[in-house]
């Protein structure tokens, strides 16, 4: 290392009313723009993975409880492959159950310090001896306008406001601690200093992982920051830079495939509407989309949903080869870019790497904005270098730096009354899934969680013409979603026709594709119990109690049949298991009722 590197760095480091200033100015920006936030209810997949997934309701705090929390959403009790994320789900819901503040806070919470991290890494980089002193005078503002460009920007919406996707900022707030931790233990000036920072890399980087998947990345960004910003000036970098790259990259890419399983990768595409081919050549248009909604944000191209035509060749649609051919041009630039302009090299190495695995082969929907949470932190810093070169270039017109400013001004909050804007969506169900039909009409997902909100709000009719109009564009971006459809067909057919016969065919038919979904088997046995089929009821709900065996539902409906058998004592048996689970779970203690009843009991008022 350079004999003077610790000693630039050190030198510049913040004064404390500087930092002050970062920390105050960031929270009350964030606040302003995120204030209705803190009200958005939950949304799409919050369902499955935080409000109906048991593993996650840490009613006490015990190891039992926590190590079921790392289950994730799976019913057979395996680690999932984001394990702290739910067991920060599982925290959530031990502090404040489902009132979602709580869930709230802790998502601002883990924006902001992302943000704050950012700024030390980005102004700590800026000060590196690779760029000749250019940066260090402006370090500090350069480091505050690129934070804010990022945190302000309404792509992080879904992200920070729809809760389950802490997934992904968590995943980068860890990320962006390791490279931080990283930097500090290659400038630190004694071998103790070195050994905590790196520890603190290390095990940040491991939060990380298990938070998301793609995490797993950080190594590689690691491998690029050393080769390109620690040490470009020894000569033999150049030579060393590729096949070093190139090895590790194969190491992470058969370590994720042996942590995905090479069967599963094949068989899950078996449930997706595209195969890998296809879903290799829309990713290079879905990326450079990604590029335009970065640098033009408005509020009427954002979605949490967006409608990707598929490209089923290299010229099916038209652009599916220039996107490749740009992508690849972006990419390899900055093999040409890392001497002359390392930054600039690693900044675009840096978004197209953690791009790279929810944009490859694994077999993920096409598209979602929260992807850009993690491989955006450093997009800001090349256009934030782009506008100080301007200042400096028009330094001698007043007029055109006032110009200039002004115009940063109102960019800056254009961006922040979108983020507020767009959090008014999340505040109603209703509202964001109109918002998405009329974003993305032609997709069935946008009419089927449209007509689940119109159900929920008892307009029954409506929601059945949203059922229907999915069934009629028969466009799903996985085949589960067929199934829901179906399943929420049955329930109007059960609760609103009561027309049993054809409300449990649809729920057959549902199960048939989605067996992983309890709500489904339930609807089979209560369908069945108002057929008076008891005994199939009870073979269905007795299976599905095998992977549910704590669902109050199931419970409820088997102690159901078990009154109508006249068992009593093994209906009380099961609705004493259903009620720890739910103690106000209603269905179980209308039955209890109706058992108390039946033995000349009353319940004590």
């Amino acid at each position: 290392m350079p004999g003077n590197l610790t000693n630039i760095v050190e030198n510049n480091g913040l004064r404390l009313r500087q930092y002050a200033f970062v920390l105050f100015s960031l929270l009350v920006c964030l606040l302003l723009i995120y204030h209705n936030a803190f009200k958005a209810g939950w949304q799409y997949d919050d369902g499955v993975n935080i409000v109906d997934n048991p593993n996650v309701h840490l009613n006490k705090l015990s190891w039992s409880g926590i190590r079921k929390s790392f289950s994730g959403i799976n019913p057979d009790g395996s680690i999932d492959r984001r394990p702290f994320s739910f067991f920060t789900f599982a925290l959530n819901h031990r502090l404040g159950k489902l009132n979602v503040f709580g869930y709230h806070l802790v998502n601002f919470g883990i924006h902001y310090c992302a943000a704050i991290f950012l700024f030390l890494f980005i102004y700590r980089s800026l000060q590196l001896p690779v760029h000749q002193g250019i940066y260090s005078r402006n370090a500090y503002p350069i480091a505050l306008l690129s934070m804010f460009f990022w945190a302000t920007h309404p792509i992080q919406v879904t992200a920070v406001t729809y809760l389950v996707q802490r997934m992904a900022s968590m995943a980068a707030l860890f990320y962006i601690l390791a490279m931080y931790a990283y930097l500090r233990g290659r400038l630190a000036p004694s071998l103790s200093h070195k050994t905590g920072w790196f520890l603190l890399c290390a095990f940040s980087g491991l939060l990380s992982m298990a938070s998301k998947e793609n995490a797993a990345m950080l190594p590689v960004s690691l491998f690029l920051y050393d080769i390109i910003l620690l040490r470009t000036n020894r000569p033999n970098v150049p030579s060393r830079l590729i096949p070093g790259l190139m090895l590790l990259l194969a190491i992470i890419f058969i370590t994720m495939v042996i942590w995905f399983n090479l069967d599963w990768l094949i068989k899950s595409y078996q449930g997706r509407s595209f195969t890998l081919q296809e879903r290799l050549l829309t990713q290079p248009r879905v990326v450079l989309f990604y590029i335009s909604l970065l640098l033009y944000p408005l509020s009427s191209r954002l979605s949490l949903i967006h409608d990707v035509e598929l490209s089923t060749g290299l010229w099916q649609p038209w652009s599916t080869l220039p996107a490749l051919v740009v992508c690849l041009g972006l990419a390899g630039a900055p093999i040409w870019l890392h001497r002359k302009k390392p930054l600039l090299s690693y900044c675009l190495l840096f978004f197209f790497l953690n791009h790279l695995i929810e944009s490859s082969i694994f077999p993920l929907d096409l598209i979602y904005e929260h992807r850009n949470y993690l491989p955006s932190i450093l997009f800001f810093l090349p256009l934030t270098l782009f506008f100080f070169k301007c200042l400096k270039y028009y330094q001698s017109s007043r007029a055109v730096k006032f110009l200039l400013k002004a115009g940063l001004a109102i960019w800056l909050a254009c961006q922040g009354h979108t983020v507020y804007m767009r959090n008014n969506l999340f505040l109603d169900e209703t509202r964001l899934w109109q918002d998405i039909a009329e974003k993305a009409p032609r997709l069935s997902i946008s009419h089927l969680n449209l007509g689940k909100c119109y159900w929920n709000n008892g307009l029954f009719q409506k929601a059945m013409e949203e059922y229907q109009m999915a069934a009629d564009l028969n466009r799903f971006l996985q085949k589960d979603q067929i199934s829901m459809l179906y399943y929420n067909m049955g329930l109007y057919y059960a609760y609103y026709l009561q027309n049993y016969p054809v409300a449990l065919d649809y729920f057959k038919t549902a199960l048939k594709t989605h067996t992983g979904y309890a709500p489904i088997w339930y609807e089979v046995g209560r369908t069945m119990i108002a057929l008076k089929q008891y005994t199939q009821a009870q073979k269905y709900i007795d299976e599905a109690l095998l992977y549910w065996p704590d669902n109050p539902n199931l419970l409820s409906a088997l102690g159901a049949i078990m009154l109508q058998a006249g068992n009593h004592d093994k209906a009380l048996e099961l609705l004493e298991i259903a009620l720890r689970s739910d103690p106000q779970h209603g269905p179980a203690l209308a039955i209890l009722t109706e058992i108390r009843r039946a033995k000349g009991l009353w319940l004590v008022p």
